[in-house]
C-alpha cells in the first residue's frame, strides 16, 4: 500500500520533468534557427547558443521562468543585421519581453508579431526598416504591452486611432520618425501611460483635450514638430517631471499650475512664441535642474524661486522681453552650471555672489541694461569658461582678480563704459582665446602679458583710451587671426613680429603708429625709382646724341656728296663768266622763261645749269644764277621717261624726298627766300642720285615787313601750287 503512492510519486515527478524537459528542448530548438538567420558581424553574441550549454543559464540575452521557459530575449545594442525572424521568436509561447533596439535590422514587420500574445514590452526601435514601413498595425493587436518603443523605424503616417486597445502601456516611444497629423484624442484613454515620446516627427494641429486624462504622465516630449496651440491641457498633470516642447509653433501663456507642480524637473519651451509672465512660483516646491524657455516672448521679471532647493543647474531665458532686475536668490545658487539671460530688458546691477558662483561655466548677461561693476570676488569663478557682458552699462575698473579666474576661454565685455586698466595679470589666463574689450573707456597700455596668453584667437580692443606702444609679445601668438586695436592712441613702432602671424584681419588704424620697416622699404623703392629716373635720363641722352651724330654725319655725307650749298649773297665768279658759257654747244635745256646752258668758269668748277632769262632787264636784275647743272637729269625724267628706273627704289625715293624738303628748309629759313615753283621738272639728281632744287625763275625774297611787296599774281606752273 505505501508503495504504491511513492511509484506514484515517481512517475508523476519523472513525467513532469520529461515533460519540462521537452519543453526546454523545443525553445530550445526554436532559438537556434533564428541563430543561423541573423547576421552578426563583429560581435560574439550568439557564440554561447550551443545546444551543449544551458538554455537559461548560458544562452547570452536569453531570461527564463522558473518553469525553464523563455521570457526574455534582450539582443539590444548587438551590431545585429537582416530581418527580425518575429515568426520564430513568437512561437516561443512565453515571451514577455523582446529587445532588439539599436541594431540594423531592415524590411518591415512580420505579421506573426500578433502571436506574441504574452509580450509586454517590445523594443523594436533605432534600427533601418523600409521607408514606405507604415505603423505596424499587428502592434494593436498586443493588448497586454506595457512598453512600446518605436523610434527611428522610419515609419510614416498618423499615429492610429487603434492606439487606444493598448490601455496597459506606460511606455510609448515614437520619435524620431516620419511621422505626421494630429496627435489622435485616443491617446486619452492611455490612462497607464508615464512616458509619452514623439519628438522630432511632422506632428501638427493643437494638444487633444483628451491629453488631461493621462495624469499618470511624467515625461512628456513632443518637441521638433509643428503643433499649435496653448498648453492649457497639461495644467491638469500634475505628475509632470519633464514636459518638453521646444521647437513647435506653440503660443499663449504658460499655465500658472505648472509653480505647483512639486514634481517638475526640467521645463524646455524655447522656439516657440510663448507670451506672458512666466509663473513668479516656478519652482518653489520642485527641485528643478533644468530650465529653458528661450527665444519666446515672455516678459515680466524673473521667477525668484527655480533655484530655491539648491538643484538649479542651467537656467536658459536669453531672447526674450523680460525686464526688472537679476533677483538676489540666485546669487546662492552653488549648483548654477549655465546662466544666460542675455538679450531682455534687464536692469539693476549683478547681485553679489552671482560672479563667484564656483560650478559656473558660463554667465552671459549681454544686450541688457545692467549696470554696476564686475567684483573681485570672480576670483573664486575656478569653473568659469565663458564671460559674456557686452552691450550694457558697465562701469569701473576690471579687477585685478580676474586673472584668477583660470578657466576663462573667452571674455566678451565690449561696449561698456568700463574704466581703468588691462589687468597685467591678463597673461595668467593661459586658456584665453577670445578677448574683447572694444568700444569701452579704458586707458593705459596695453599690458605685455597678454602675449603670453598662447592660445589667443581673437583680440579686439578698438575704441579706447588705450596709449604707449604696441607690445612685441603679440607678434609671438602664433594663433591670433584677428586683431584689432583701432580708434585709441597707441604709438611708437609696429612690431615686425606681425609680419608671421596668420592674420586674417588687422585693424592698427587711427593710431599714432609708425613702421620703421616700412619707412625703410619706401625710402628705398624711393631711391631705386630714383636711379632708374637717372638711369633712363642718361640712356636718352646717349640715345639723342648718336642720333644726333648720326643725323650730322648723314647731312655731311649728304653736303659731301650732293649739296655743297653756296650762299646766294656770296659769289665766287663774275657774270660775265657766265655769259661766256652760254653758247650753243653748252645748251642742256629749255624752260618757260628761257634757254638752260652748262657752265664752266675758269677756276675749273662746273657750276650749276645756267637759265638764259628772255626778258634780258631782268636777267641783269636777277641774282638767282647759281643753280647746278646735274647729268641724271630732273625727278620727272626718272618718273615719266623710258629711262631706266632701277635707282628709284623705295630707299632712293625717299631720300629724294627729304632731300628736297632739307633744301626747301635752307630757302625759306637760311636765305629768306621762296621758290614758288617747285615740280618734278624742277628736282635734278646728281651722280649718286640726290635731288638738287632748280629753276629759280620766279624766285621770290622775303621782305622783313610782313609781305607788302607781295605779288597778287598767278605765279608758277598751271594746275600747281607750290608750297610757300
Amino acid at each position: 500500500m505505501s508503495s504504491r503512492p511513492s511509484v506514484c510519486h515517481f512517475h508523476f515527478v519523472f513525467g513532469f520533468f520529461s515533460l519540462l524537459s521537452g519543453i526546454q528542448s523545443n525553445d530550445l530548438q526554436i532559438l537556434m534557427k533564428p541563430k543561423s538567420t541573423l547576421q552578426t558581424p563583429n560581435t560574439s553574441v550568439f557564440d554561447s547558443w550551443e545546444s551543449s550549454n544551458s538554455l537559461c543559464k548560458n544562452f547570452t540575452g536569453i531570461t527564463c521562468n522558473s518553469n525553464g521557459l523563455v521570457t526574455e530575449i534582450e539582443l539590444s545594442n548587438q551590431n545585429l543585421t537582416g530581418v527580425v525572424p518575429l515568426d520564430l521568436i513568437c512561437l516561443l509561447r512565453s515571451l514577455e519581453k523582446l529587445s532588439l533596439g539599436f541594431n540594423h535590422f531592415k524590411g518591415q514587420i512580420m505579421a506573426e508579431l500578433q502571436d506574441c500574445v504574452k509580450l509586454h514590452y517590445l523594443d523594436l526601435g533605432n534600427n533601418l526598416f523600409r521607408e514606405d514601413f507604415q505603423f505596424p498595425n499587428d502592434v494593436l493587436q498586443l493588448t497586454n504591452l506595457k512598453c512600446l518603443y518605436l523610434s527611428y523605424c522610419n515609419i510614416q503616417g498618423a499615429i492610429p486611432a487603434g492606439i487606444g486597445n493598448l490601455k496597459q502601456l506606460t511606455i510609448l516611444q515614437l520619435s524620431d520618425n516620419n511621422m505626421s497629423g494630429e496627435i489622435p484624442t485616443e491617446i486619452g484613454k492611455l490612462v497607464n501611460l508615464r512616458n509619452l515620446e514623439l519628438f522630432n516627427n511632422s506632428f501638427t494641429g493643437k494638444l487633444p483635450i483628451s491629453l488631461r486624462n493621462i495624469t499618470k504622465l511624467e515625461l512628456f516630449d513632443a518637441s521638433r514638430n509643428y503643433l499649435e496651440g496653448d498648453l492649457s491641457e497639461l495644467r491638469f498633470l500634475n505628475k509632470l517631471v519633464s514636459p518638453q516642447l521646444h521647437e513647435n509653433k506653440l503660443s499663449g501663456q504658460v499655465p500658472s499650475e505648472f509653480g505647483k507642480f512639486n514634481r517638475l524637473v526640467n521645463l524646455t519651451l524655447y522656439r516657440n512664441s510663448f507670451t506672458g509672465p512666466l509663473p513668479q512660483n516656478l519652482g518653489t516646491w520642485a527641485k528643478l535642474g533644468f530650465i529653458d524657455v528661450s527665444e519666446n516672448f515672455f516678459n515680466g521679471p524673473i521667477p525668484p524661486n527655480m533655484c530655491k532647493q539648491d538643484t538649479l543647474r542651467e537656467l536658459l531665458l536669453l531672447q526674450n522681453n523680460l525686464t526688472g532686475k537679476i533677483p538676489v536668490t540666485y546669487a546662492k545658487c552653488s549648483t548654477l552650471y549655465r546662466f544666460r539671460v542675455n538679450d531682455n530688458f534687464l536692469s539693476g546691477t549683478v547681485p553679489t555672489g552671482i560672479w563667484r558662483l564656483p560650478n559656473l561655466s558660463i554667465i552671459d548677461i549681454s544686450l541688457n541694461s545692467i549696470e554696476g561693476a564686475i567684483t573681485s570676488d570672480i576670483k573664486n569663478a575656478k569653473s568659469l569658461q565663458q564671460l559674456f557682458a557686452s552691450n550694457n552699462c558697465l562701469s569701473g575698473a576690471l579687477p585685478t582678480e580676474i586673472s584668477e579666474a583660470t578657466s576663462l576661454v573667452s571674455i566678451k565685455l565690449n561696449d561698456n563704459q568700463i574704466s581703468g586698466n588691462i589687468p597685467t595679470g591678463i597673461g595668467d589666463l593661459k586658456r584665453l582665446s577670445v578677448l574683447h574689450f572694444q568700444n569701452n573707456k579704458l586707458s593705459g597700455p596695453i599690458p605685455e602679458t597678454v602675449g603670453f596668453c598662447e592660445y589667443l584667437i581673437d583680440i579686439n580692443f578698438a575704441n579706447n583710451l588705450l596709449s604707449g606702444h604696441i607690445p612685441s609679445s603679440l607678434g609671438s601668438l602664433k594663433t591670433l587671426y584677428f586683431q584689432n586695436l583701432s580708434y585709441n592712441q597707441l604709438s611708437g613702432e609696429i612690431p615686425r613680429s606681425f609680419a608671421s602671424l596668420p592674420l586674417n584681419i588687422l585693424d592698427l588704424s587711427h593710431n599714432r603708429l609708425y613702421d620703421s620697416q616700412l619707412s625703410k622699404d619706401i625710402m628705398a623703392l624711393i631711391i631705386i625709382c630714383l636711379a632708374w629716373g637717372l638711369l633712363l635720363l642718361v640712356a636718352a641722352l646717349v640715345f639723342c646724341f648718336k642720333l644726333k651724330k648720326s643725323g650730322k654725319d648723314r647731312d655731311c655725307s649728304l653736303k659731301d656728296k650732293s649739296w655743297k650749298v653756296n650762299s646766294f649773297h656770296m659769289l665766287t665768279f663774275t657774270v660775265d663768266q657766265i655769259l661766256d658759257s652760254i653758247k650753243q654747244e653748252n645748251l642742256i635745256g629749255r624752260g618757260r622763261s628761257g634757254k638752260v646752258y652748262k657752265a664752266l668758269v675758269c677756276n675749273g668748277t662746273e657750276l650749276r645749269a645756267v637759265k638764259h632769262i628772255l626778258n634780258t632787264n631782268c636777267a641783269r636784275k636777277s641774282k638767282e644764277f647759281d643753280s647746278e647743272y646735274l647729268r641724271n637729269g630732273s625727278l620727272w625724267d626718272r618718273l615719266h621717261t623710258s629711262q631706266p628706273m632701277q635707282q628709284l627704289d623705295w630707299d632712293t625715293r625717299y631720300e629724294t624726298a627729304v632731300g628736297i624738303a632739307k633744301g626747301l628748309d635752307y630757302l625759306h629759313y637760311g636765305c629768306d627766300m621762296i621758290h614758288r615753283d617747285i615740280k618734278s621738272g624742277n628736282i635734278l639728281l646728281d651722280e649718286n642720285m640726290k635731288p638738287k632744287i632748280a629753276d629759280f625763275g620766279l624766285a621770290k625774297t622775303v621782305q622783313a615787313n610782313g609781305g607788302k611787296d607781295s605779288s597778287h599774281l598767278i605765279v608758277g606752273t598751271h594746275g600747281y601750287i607750290a608750297p610757300g
